[in-house]
């Protein structure tokens, strides 16, 4: 039978045997070498004026808490370095791939954040702000959690926006869970289901699934749109202060690629709403009218 040795409190055991078997190796803080838990650990005793005279069990209950205090700070320090912020500051959508795999496309100016150091025990993402599409891989349970509520799933693929205390998130694939304060019951979402709510309203509508995400892939699809909004639209897709004159007025249907060239986008709007443009490129400027 192989022989176990159980290191207590006696003072018959030497303190250094104590320590040492402290400091195995399995026992120590993340990235600290035996001789580093060592060092410090005697220069906690120093410091706190613990000397020879203390009994060995006392000295040992000493170094233990030392030790602990070690540990906790070392994982303290392991757990913040591995917080990561993503920050979406181009005119076009950007992906990022999480530490398990999944997917968040972030549109223009959203920030997010999440722990790499713990993702896999807690696959946890803060939306700040903006818009992200998720493409989430199976697993253990995804959280997305906002300032006005946290959103839920297992495997899917949804939309979430948060601005200006508005909440809308919209389930592509799957299933989506939304748990918000104040309400008791969460708000469970299929395919083609987008959840609205602000603080006057909450509601549960239809959309296409074709529109949710479509951001993502920088490609905008209007139907019998009025052109000025889709003008906006543009603007906001790109980098581009768009000056739009008083008599424009018509609709328009269609899709457009924002990450093509601007004048080719203007062609694709402008020429079958019978508009003109100029472009100021160093102003970035785009002077729409219509044509006479």
């Amino acid at each position: 039978m192989q022989n176990v040795k159980t290191i207590g409190l006696s003072s018959e055991i030497p303190f250094e045997e104590k320590l040492d078997y402290c400091l195995q190796k399995s026992r120590l803080p993340y990235n600290t070498s035996k001789e580093e838990a060592r060092l410090k650990t005697m220069d906690r005793i120093k410091n706190h004026g613990l000397g020879s005279e203390k009994s060995g069990a006392s000295m040992f209950v000493r170094v233990a808490a030392g030790l602990l205090v070690l540990v906790l700070g070392s994982f303290v320090a392991y757990y913040f370095m591995g917080m990561s912020v993503i920050e979406n500051k181009n005119p076009q959508s950007a992906q990022y791939t999480l530490p398990d795999g999944s997917k968040v496309k972030l549109n223009k100016e959203a920030v997010a954040y999440y722990n790499s150091s713990v993702w896999f025990l807690n696959r946890k993402i803060k939306l700040l702000s903006g818009e992200a599409f998720f493409d989430v891989n199976p697993g253990k349970k995804f959280t997305v959690e906002t300032e006005m509520g946290d959103i839920s799933v297992l495997g899917t693929s949804f939309n979430v926006s948060v601005n200006n205390n508005n909440l809308k998130v919209a389930c592509k694939t799957g299933k989506v869970r939304v748990t918000m304060p104040g309400n008791e019951m969460p708000i469970l979402l299929s395919a083609g289901k987008e959840l609205d709510c602000s603080k006057s309203k909450t509601e549960v509508i239809d959309v296409d699934l074709n529109q949710i995400g479509m951001w993502a892939d920088s490609v905008l699809i209007f139907e019998d749109a009025e052109v000025t909004d889709v003008l906006k639209a543009l603007q906001d897709e790109t980098d581009y202060i768009f000056e739009i004159s008083d008599n424009v007025r018509s609709k328009y249907s269609g899709q457009v690629n924002v990450n093509l060239p601007i004048e080719e986008i203007l062609e694709i709007v402008c020429i079958p709403s019978g508009l003109a443009y100029s472009v100021d490129a160093d102003a970035k400027k785009i002077h729409i009218t219509k044509i006479q």
